[in-house]
Order: structure tokens, then C-alpha cells, then sequence
């Protein structure tokens, strides 16, 4: 497949973050074309595109966590304990993805037999997080033709709706699931969320309401209800579940690295690319 035409595309979807698109005019898309909620299923994207799931979060069944789990997506789906929650065969549960052209890049996933891909029978991307160790990417993505360790790419630029001021750590950063007040989590004393001009809420909380955050993964835990088979909160699927939502930062696909062809590195990775926390930081005079 031709993988600088992928990164190119995704490169082109950063430009919209917040907005998820819904197409109901003949429109030329690119073969990634834009944010989708693969839970509305086939009217999540145009015709000819499904909508993938970029969310890589996984629960370990034997050992009753989320937090620093890979999903185990070349075993079999009865051989894995650590499993999917909203990606492959729990795509579908997923509120984030990305709408992926079934003709130009998923029929040639299907037909790539180097278990860098999910299978025929998913049909998208493998998801990944781009916040990983090196050694957990590898160990997800695999690696090239070279031996070299393959890339995990952002799909979509963090809002700065995303971040959040940690007190502890005397400056803003992506929120996660592990800032909730579930489970064994202990968030710190003091944190705030932003709104959209970057302000600091007064006295405000992480409590992922929908609305709260931008591109944030099952807003009002309904993703987790979902996985859970349970709406309560003292449930250790539920909460596990709760503890691994993400915003943008955490969310991506693998992608195979290729030097020659100009794929050495993700887009966001540049040096000069700042982020929507980042630059809060910058603009206040703080730095994680």
C-alpha cells in the first residue's frame, strides 16, 4: 500500500479535532477521511468507509486492570487475556475513530498477511497509543522489512478543551480516565478543567460529561456501561474500564516505517509542533 499517501491523509485530518462529520453530499474524501463514532455504525461515514476505531485500550483479564495493558491483537480473540475494549470486536463500543476508505486502504490491510493489521474479518487499522514506550510499540505494531520498530500516529490533534491544570504538577495536561474519581485512582488534590479559550474553571473537576472534553473516548462512561455489562461503579469492569478513557493524545495507528519513502516519523512528532497543553503552558509561563 502506499504508506506516504496514509500518513499524508492522516496528516490532512489533524486540521479538525472537535467536529465530527457526517457527509450526506458526493464528496472526493481521502482514503482517512475524517473523526467518526463507530457506535452509529454504518451512518457513522459516507458510503464506501467504515468507521475505525483509533482507541487501543485494553482490560487484563487475569489480572483485573486496565492501566499498562497492551491489547494482545495477533492472538486469537479465546487465546488473549489482555482484550480490546473498543477496538476489533469491540469496535462498536468505541465514540472515536476515524471514517477509513473500505476500497483504497482497508481492502489492502485485509490482503496484508504481516499481522501488522487487524484482521480481514475487522477490517481497519490497528490502533495504537502514541504515548507508548517504544518497546510497547513494537511490541503492538511490530516492525518493518528492516527490523526497524514501526510508527504509532496521532490521528487527531489534542483540544484545548482536552487539557486540564494539575496542581500538583503546577501546570496543564491531556486529561485521562485516571484524573476520575473511580476505583483505586487518587487524582491530584487540585485539578481543574479548561474551557475553550483556555481559561481555568474555578473549583471545577474531571468528571467526563459529555461536552467536558473534545475528543474524548465514551463521554459520560457510557462506552463503559456498555463493556461492562453494568452501570455500577463499584464493578472492576466498570472502573477498570473508566481508568483507561483517553483523549486525543493517547489514540492512534500503526503505521509501517519507511525511511527511503519518507516515512521515518508521524506528523506530530515534529520538533516544532506544539500541542494544545503545551501551549498553554507556554502562554502561562509553565512546564510539565
Amino acid at each position: 500500500m502506499n504508506i506516504r499517501q496514509l500518513i499524508t491523509v492522516i496528516s490532512a485530518a489533524f486540521v479538525s479535532s472537535a467536529a465530527f462529520s457526517a457527509a450526506c453530499i458526493s464528496v472526493d474524501y481521502p482514503p482517512i477521511a475524517f473523526r467518526c463514532n463507530p457506535s452509529l455504525g454504518g451512518d457513522a461515514c459516507p458510503d464506501g468507509f467504515k468507521c475505525c476505531s483509533d482507541d487501543p485500550a485494553a482490560f487484563d483479564t487475569a489480572l483485573n486492570t486496565t492501566v499498562g495493558v497492551l491489547p494482545q491483537y495477533g492472538n486469537l480473540p479465546s487465546d488473549r487475556t489482555a482484550q480490546p475494549m473498543f477496538s476489533e470486536v469491540n469496535n462498536v463500543i468505541s465514540r472515536t475513530g476515524m471514517c477509513v476508505s473500505e476500497d483504497s486502504v482497508i481492502s489492502l490491510l485485509a490482503a496484508d498477511g504481516d499481522g501488522l493489521f487487524q484482521p480481514p474479518t475487522v477490517g481497519c487499522p490497528r490502533p495504537c497509543n502514541p504515548t507508548w514506550s517504544e518497546s510497547d510499540v513494537l511490541s503492538v505494531c511490530g516492525v518493518n522489512n528492516v527490523g526497524q520498530t514501526n510508527l504509532c500516529c496521532q490521528t487527531v490533534e489534542l483540544d484545548v478543551t482536552d487539557c486540564v491544570f494539575d496542581g500538583d504538577l503546577d501546570c496543564f495536561r491531556p486529561v485521562s480516565g485516571l484524573d476520575l474519581n473511580v476505583g483505586p485512582n487518587t487524582p491530584p488534590a487540585m485539578l481543574n478543567r479548561v474551557d475553550s479559550s483556555g481559561a481555568i474553571i474555578v473549583d471545577s473537576s474531571v468528571s467526563w460529561f459529555p461536552g467536558d472534553h473534545a475528543t474524548m473516548q465514551g463521554p459520560g462512561g457510557d462506552a463503559c456501561t456498555i463493556f461492562a455489562g453494568t452501570n455500577d461503579q463499584d464493578a472492576v469492569y466498570w472502573y477498570e474500564c473508566a481508568r483507561a478513557l483517553s483523549v486525543a493524545n493517547q489514540r492512534g495507528y500503526c503505521l509501517t516505517r519507511n525511511d527511503d519513502g519518507g516515512v521515518a516519523t508521524c506528523p506530530l512528532d515534529s520538533a516544532s509542533y506544539v500541542d494544545a497543553c503545551e501551549q498553554l503552558n507556554l502562554d502561562n509561563n509553565k512546564s510539565c
